[in-house]
């Protein structure tokens, strides 16, 4: 007696009806990726583009209903008088709205165009103002070392003559010898602001040699 083959019976799980009714749950928001660059903030509209948008939104909206409109009476051929003036009415406001959205369009770049306009007077004004200080920076340090060239200058006259009038033993031939010696200090003098270390030890074996 042969023995029946097994038959294994798989129960699987049917799927949940889906409820075409129900509202569909809103998706997870997504995860931004690891190292993805940060997202540019959009700039915020001008009022002047807040208002074009919208009457451009009105236009079109005005627009289809009139072709709408149209449609519906069979064509334009076929809307009689009273019909036609209404179309000639409604078509005239489509125009004027087109104008003033193209006005308003135009005061949109106009006020970029001033606002770049004004960055850049602003950046001149900026450059000039840099340029006088500057210009004034040298010119009073000009003024400045010349003053201190003649304050040096006649202390430096009036420390020679009272060293020769303490050494009345030295003597000049001429007045010549008189401007070297005078020359001298003062260029030794700049070479100690210049450089005060070795200028002052060079000044110092100067002064030795012509017995100051």
């Amino acid at each position: 007696m042969s023995s029946s083959p097994e038959v294994h019976i798989i129960l699987r799980k049917r799927p949940a009806a889906v409820d075409e009714k129900a509202p569909a749950s809103a998706p997870a928001p997504k995860r931004a990726r690891v190292g993805s660059p940060p997202q540019e903030e959009e700039e915020e509209p001008t009022h002047i583009a807040r208002m074009l948008k919208a009457m451009q939104f009105q236009h079109e909206q005005l627009q289809q209903a009139t072709d709408l409109w149209i449609r519906q009476k069979g064509g334009e051929d076929k809307l009689g008088d009273a019909n036609t003036v209404y179309l000639r009415t409604v078509r005239f406001a489509l125009h004027s709205g087109k104008q003033a959205m193209d006005m308003a369009e135009y005061q949109e770049e106009t006020a970029v165009e001033q606002e770049n306009d004004l960055e850049e007077r602003l950046v001149d004004i900026k450059s000039s103002l840099e340029s006088r200080q500057d210009d004034k920076f040298y010119q009073l340090r000009y003024d400045i070392e010349g003053d201190m060239y003649d304050i040096a200058h006649d202390a430096t006259s009036d420390c020679i003559g009272s060293t020769l009038e303490a050494h009345r033993d030295v003597g000049f031939d001429d007045d010549d010898e008189w401007m070297e010696i005078k020359e001298f200090v003062l260029r030794q003098m700049k070479a100690a602001k210049d450089a005060p270390e070795s200028s002052q030890d060079i000044l110092r074996e100067h002064e030795a040699e012509i017995g100051f």
